[in-house]
């Protein structure tokens, strides 16, 4: 962590060499009052005070003052200002990679953890860049300037007598540092889990009350936050340890230096107003050590955050090859003998799998739950690293040329889960294509056959629906996702099998209104039902991966098998098949 923020403050010479120069000259400023108590005190004992000096002391306090406000007041706003720009920049950078991440990096990674890392853990990296510099650079120089002028200007002894108690405090700080680290840890977790909790309780808020599981979930999210607050308590005597240890060895550093002091006042050794200016340097040298104490603890949690972020960016989530190749038009899909296995399984999810689908076609794909439909559409989507044994063919080239970002701004994809944002409807419909004009808009949300609800929203398209759409049903969701599909004019469109929680009626009006608007578009269609992929040009029958049957609906349905089995089951024929036997 240090080396990299370094290297950030070395791009920024003139920034952090002005502050450090600021920083140096606000200590050596923030000196100049104690020479002025000191020489006030003296010249007070000797009875030397006219209003001439009286009028000069206090104007060289006043003038010191002023002047280390203004020298802070630059140094403070050219730290913190720089420390926000590198917390900025931070996140862009994260959140563009957690855009370029695929399916199995979420797996592997909560929503309530990677909300704390792009959150909290970002801000504590910040605050350390800001407060962490300022806290450095000021405490650690004002040490050093104190050390030294006290050297120069008082006894040695007297010095050093003083000050060795902050030698024993060295030593705590470093043993208490230890365990402080993994307590800090811990309780970082804990709310990592609570904000998990949340998330997942506000998701499935409709499911929790159908289930009537209100009071389960308010005792779980009872006992999350007694967790953060057990983890806190552990924690708490750390920080007070950090925060009053310091005072502790000041005050008794302040009571040497007024014993020993005292003493050598009364052998003439120095005056009483060096006395009370060296008091005045132990109070700068106190306050600086517990800075210094301050930035082990904001280092130790920095380090930490740090940590988590390092995870992220060493984290092999996006595609494994990415091509360069340009694409401004979908017209062919391959697959030609492809097969594909997930991370971590021992079966093939699909196998020898072959087909080809042009421009102006649609693609049926059906077969029983767990077939291997939604991984085909997984890996044309390259959400799954893409395997080796065979190939998916993009207009004759391997889908792994082509430059990835522009691969995927020509699809359209409605997936099974609604995946709709905190926003009003026009906001997610315009989400796919926000440059679309009224006249557009209005032809999605007509091919979706949304039209008639609208009118029944409270406020139309202007409506909010809520985290993930939970203001509105569940067939109203499916088609505000369908809207926005069909505003995209993608040369591709996955539907996967996202006619579920429609009826038959409108259904049908949807696969009319396709027809209809979407002649040029190549058309992959998932579904349970066979309604939705009766007009298909091809319908591909999968089961453990592997088509078992492909062909037209009328081809389908007249040969024995799975198909005409689901056929009769819907109500497309009478006659018993075979196949139902079985």
């Amino acid at each position: 962590m240090l080396k990299d923020l370094w290297a950030y403050m070395r791009s920024k010479p003139i920034t952090y060499g002005l502050a450090t120069l600021f920083a140096m000259l606000s200590n050596l400023i923030g000196m100049v009052p104690n020479r002025v108590v000191e020489t006030f005190v003296d010249t007070v004992v000797a009875n030397q005070l006219s209003n001439q000096r009286l009028m000069t002391l206090m104007l060289t306090f006043l003038l010191a003052i002023v002047t280390l406000y203004l020298v802070d007041l630059s140094w403070v706003i050219l730290i913190l200002g720089n420390a926000y720009t590198y917390v900025k920049d931070l996140r862009h950078h994260f959140f563009k990679r957690l855009l370029g991440f695929r399916a199995p990096f979420y797996e592997r990674f909560r929503s309530g953890d990677l909300i704390t890392r792009l959150s909290s853990d970002m801000d504590m990296v910040g605050d350390f860049l800001g407060y962490g510099f300022m806290m450095v650079v000021g405490d650690c120089f004002r040490c050093v300037a104190v050390f030294v002028v006290m050297l120069l200007l008082y006894p040695a002894k007297l010095v050093l007598i003083s000050l060795s108690p902050f030698i024993l405090f060295s030593v705590i700080m470093y043993y208490v540092s230890q365990t402080f680290d993994r307590l800090y840890d811990q309780k970082r977790d804990a709310v990592v889990a609570l904000n998990q909790e949340v998330l997942e309780s506000v998701e499935g808020v409709r499911v929790m009350r159908a289930f009537g599981q209100s009071e389960t979930l308010q005792t779980n999210f009872a006992n999350r936050t007694q967790d953060v607050v057990a983890q806190a308590d552990r924690l708490n005597p750390y920080f007070a340890t950090f925060g009053s240890v310091p005072n502790i060895f000041g005050g008794l550093s302040l009571a040497i230096s007024l014993t020993y002091g005292g003493y050598l006042l009364g052998q003439g050794q120095v005056t009483l107003g060096q006395l009370v200016a060296v008091q005045m340097y132990l109070g700068m040298f106190h306050m600086s050590i517990w800075g210094l104490s301050e930035i082990i603890v904001m280092y130790r949690q920095a380090m930490i955050s740090y940590g988590k972020l390092t995870t992220l960016q060493t984290e092999k989530g996006e595609p494994d090859q990415e091509g360069n190749l340009p694409i401004s038009q979908i017209e062919q899909i391959e697959f030609r003998d492809y097969s594909f296995t997930y991370p971590g399984a021992k079966l093939k999810s699909l196998d020898h799998i072959s087909f080809k689908i042009s421009k102006g076609q649609t693609l049926g794909l059906v077969g029983k739950t767990g077939a291997g439909k939604s991984s085909l559409i997984r890996q044309l989507l390259r959400q799954y690293p893409l395997s080796h044994q065979g190939e998916i063919l993009i207009n004759g080239q391997s889908i792994e040329n082509f430059d990835l970002s522009q691969y995927e701004s020509l699809v359209a994809y409605v997936p099974q889960e609604h995946i709709l944002f905190s926003k009003s409807v026009a906001d997610n419909i315009y989400f796919s294509n926000p440059q679309a004009d009224e006249s557009s808009l209005d032809q999605a949300i007509i091919a979706a056959d949304f039209k008639k609800d609208i009118v029944n929203l409270n406020q139309g398209l202007d409506t909010m629906i809520g985290e993930k759409g939970v203001a509105i049903s569940g067939g109203q969701k499916q088609r505000v996702s369908l809207a926005r599909a069909f505003l995209a004019q993608g040369d591709l469109l996955i539907l996967d099998d996202s006619l579920s929680a429609v009826d038959a009626k409108t259904e049908s009006q949807i696969i009319d209104n396709l027809k209809a608007q979407a002649q040029d578009q190549i058309k992959i269609i998932v579904s349970h039902r066979l309604s939705a992929v009766e007009e298909a040009d091809l319908i591909l029958v999968l089961d453990q991966g592997k088509i078992i049957q492909q062909g037209s609906h009328q081809e389908l349905i007249s040969q024995d098998g799975w198909y005409q089995a689901q056929a009769r089951r819907q109500g497309y024929l009478k006659e018993v098949s075979p196949y139902e036997t079985r």
